[in-house]
């Protein structure tokens, strides 16, 4: 990779950067300007919604070193709208020059356990061998929604593992370095009993929404 690198970073999430998604891309590239990287950030929905937001998508990753998905997991897979961007992608994979370029995912859910996001790890993985990108590595993160804690739009940085973890792949990312899949789970505000009785309460919620 070239000593001022440019990383594309697309955020999966329908919820663009107002997600927990678009918190962790934020951060990542901070960090990666910290240190001279230049960095895009884009959303793979708001790319979607015309030929000149697929256009924009395609000449961004043209002239990028390395590219950087940050997605929640929607029904053990990835959000439509990132697939449907990484369909896209691949169908101009020559034209890109994706074989010049590296690749690294952080996918991010709601269950406590990070193991629930390897099967939308697989499909990041299954990207990049298909379009002939340098997999350098990846980060599954579970209990994604506790990460920026509860006051979101007073905190900058996540807590505790998930920012050490983080802080690693951005360097990482501007050497072009290889770095190991790392399962965390945030620590949950909320016992056992306080969860079972919240989830309880959003399923008779939800119940009655779908009823009325």
């Amino acid at each position: 990779m070239k000593d001022n690198p440019r990383v594309l970073i697309v955020i999966g999430s329908p919820k663009n950067r107002a997600s927990t998604s678009g918190f962790l891309a934020g951060y990542i590239k901070r960090k990666l300007e910290i240190k001279k990287v230049k960095v895009e950030l884009k959303c793979a929905y708001s790319l979607l919604g015309s030929s000149k937001g697929i256009n924009e998508l395609f000449r961004l990753l043209k002239i990028a070193d390395h590219l950087m998905v940050i997605s929640p997991l929607y029904v053990d897979s990835l959000p439509w709208g990132l697939t449907k961007s990484l369909e896209e992608i691949l169908k101009n994979k020559s034209r890109l020059m994706l074989h010049k370029k590296s690749i690294s995912a952080i996918i991010n859910c709601g269950f406590p356990e990070p193991e629930h996001n390897l099967l939308a790890l697989d499909i990041c993985r299954c990207f990049a061998q298909k379009a002939g990108m340098r997999w350098i590595g990846a980060v599954m993160i579970g209990n994604g929604e506790e990460v920026r804690g509860r006051d979101t739009h007073l905190i900058k940085s996540p807590q505790g593992d998930v920012k050490k973890a983080l802080d690693v792949i951005a360097d990482c990312i501007r050497r072009n370095d290889v770095f190991q899949i790392k399962h965390l789970t945030h620590k949950m505000i909320l016992n056992c009993n306080e969860l079972v009785l919240l989830n309880g309460i959003n399923i008779m919620v939800q119940q009655n929404d779908n009823f009325n």
